[in-house]
C-alpha cells in the first residue's frame, strides 16, 4: 500500500478510503526540515541538528505510527537508517554526518584538488549545501527572470535549488528573454560537448549552466539577457595590448605585483574593463573562441588569459582559489576556474601566433598614450 506521496512543501498521505492528508515541512536556510506538521498547524514532528547533521537527540517525534516519520531531514534529504547506519541518501553518494564526511569518493573531485575527495562541502556547512553529491552550491547568488507579462523577478535561491533538482542540470529546458527572441538550452549535460543552447535559430556552447543563469554588473545587480557578443582576434589582441601595457608600463614587467595590485577593481578586472574598453551593453553575454560566458566568467577567462600569455610565475587558478578561500571561506566555483583555465589554454595558443605580437605592440603603445 502506497504510505505517502512527496510534494514541493511536504507529503500527502492516503487513508483506507482514498482520501489525503497533507503535512507540511518547515524549513531552515539550508533546506533541513526543522518541523513537520498538519493542516491545521499541529505539530507532527521536530528535527534539531548540529553544523553537519547529525541529530542533536533532542528530536522530538508525535507520529505514534513509526511507518509514517519524517525521514527527509538534513537537507531535506533521505536519512537511512537500516542496521542503524544514520547515513543520508544524495544521490551520487551516501552521506556520514557523524564523521561529516563521505563513504566513497567525490566524482568531481578534480575541481577541488586543494580538498580531500570524501570532505562535506569544503567544512563549511553553515553555508553550503551539497544537493546531489558532488559539488557544493552557494546561496549567495541572485538571478532575475521575466514572467509571461514582461514583469522582471527575482529568481532566488529556492528556484535554482528546485530547478537543478528537478533536472539534475541534465536536459532541462530553460527559457529567457533576450531582445530578439527566446533563448533554450538544448543540452546542458557537462562532459559530451555540452551545454548547447540556441538564440534566433543559431547554436552557442556556454561554459556552464551558471552562464545561463544571470550576470553581474559593475553593481552586482543582474539583469535579462539582451544578446550575445562574438569576438573576433581583433578584440583579443586589444585586451592581449591593454594587458601587456599595465603589467609591462605600469609595473615593469612585475607579473605577480600587477596581478595583486588590480585584479579586483583595477585594470585587470576585466569582468569590468573589457565592457569599458569596448564600449559594450552590459547585459551581453560574450562568445570567445567558440565558448559564451557571461561577465563573471568572461572576466576570469581573460584574466587568465593575460596573465599566462605574459609569463607569470605563479598559477591565476591558485591565485584565485585562494583568494575565494580567504576571504569568502569557500573554494572557487568551478565554472570560474573553468573560464580560467580555458583562458591560460588560449594564451599558450597565442603564444606561437608571431602575426599577432605587432597587432598586441601596437595596442601596448595605445593604451600607454
Amino acid at each position: 500500500m502506497l504510505a505517502f506521496i512527496i510534494t514541493p512543501e511536504g507529503r500527502a498521505i492516503p487513508d483506507s478510503s482514498g482520501n489525503f492528508t497533507y503535512q507540511y515541512y518547515l524549513k531552515d536556510h539550508l533546506g533541513n526540515t526543522r518541523v513537520t506538521y498538519t493542516q491545521k498547524g499541529e505539530v507532527l514532528q521536530d528535527n534539531n541538528y548540529y553544523p553537519f547533521g547529525m541529530s542533536t537527540g533532542e528530536a522530538t517525534n508525535y507520529i505514534a505510527d513509526a511507518c509514517l516519520e519524517n525521514k527527509y531531514l538534513y537537507n531535506g534529504k533521505e536519512l537511512d537508517d537500516d542496521l542503524g547506519v544514520g547515513w543520508y541518501d544524495y544521490g551520487f553518494r551516501f552521506y556520514d554526518p557523524a564523521i561529516a564526511r563521505w563513504h566513497v569518493q567525490d566524482g568531481h573531485a578534480e575541481s577541488y584538488y586543494s580538498w580531500s575527495p570524501y570532505n562535506y562541502v569544503m567544512n563549511n556547512p553553515i553555508n553550503l549545501l551539497d544537493l546531489l553529491g558532488l559539488d557544493p552550491v552557494y546561496r549567495d547568488g541572485k538571478y532575475y527572470e521575466t514572467n509571461d507579462d514582461g514583469e522582471e523577478y527575482e529568481v532566488n535561491w529556492n528556484y535554482v535549488y528546485d530547478w537543478i533538482q528537478t533536472n539534475d542540470g541534465i536536459g532541462a529546458q530553460y527559457s529567457f528573454s533576450t531582445e530578439g527572441g527566446k533563448t533554450e538550452i538544448t543540452e546542458t549535460g557537462e562532459g559530451n560537448g555540452g551545454l548547447s543552447f540556441t538564440v534566433n535559430g543559431k547554436d552557442y556552447t556556454a561554459n556552464s549552466y551558471m552562464t545561463l543563469m544571470g550576470r553581474d554588473d559593475r553593481n552586482n545587480a543582474v539583469g535579462d539577457f539582451s544578446g550575445i557578443d562574438s569576438w573576433s582576434e581583433d578584440e583579443i589582441v586589444r585586451i592581449m595590448g591593454h594587458g601587456a601595457w599595465v603589467i609591462h608600463d605600469l609595473y615593469k614587467s612585475w607579473v605577480e605585483q600587477a596581478m595583486f595590485g588590480e585584479s579586483v577593481g583595477g585594470k585587470l578586472d576585466y569582468k569590468n574593463m573589457a565592457y569599458d574598453i569596448f564600449g559594450l551593453n552590459r547585459k551581453s553575454l560574450i562568445e570567445i573562441n567558440g565558448v559564451v560566458y557571461n561577465a563573471n566568467e568572461a572576466g576570469n577567462f581573460l584574466w587568465g588569459m593575460v596573465l599566462e600569455y605574459h609569463g607569470g610565475l605563479l598559477s591565476p587558478n591558485a591565485v584565485a582559489q585562494i583568494a575565494t578561500q580567504r576571504g569568502q571561506n569557500r573554494d572557487d566555483e568551478r565554472w570560474e576556474q573553468k573560464a580560467i583555465s580555458a583562458g591560460r589554454a588560449y594564451a599558450l595558443e597565442l603564444l606561437n601566433r608571431q602575426d599577432l605580437k605587432q597587432g598586441i605592440l601596437d595596442n601596448r603603445l595605445d593604451f600607454r598614450r
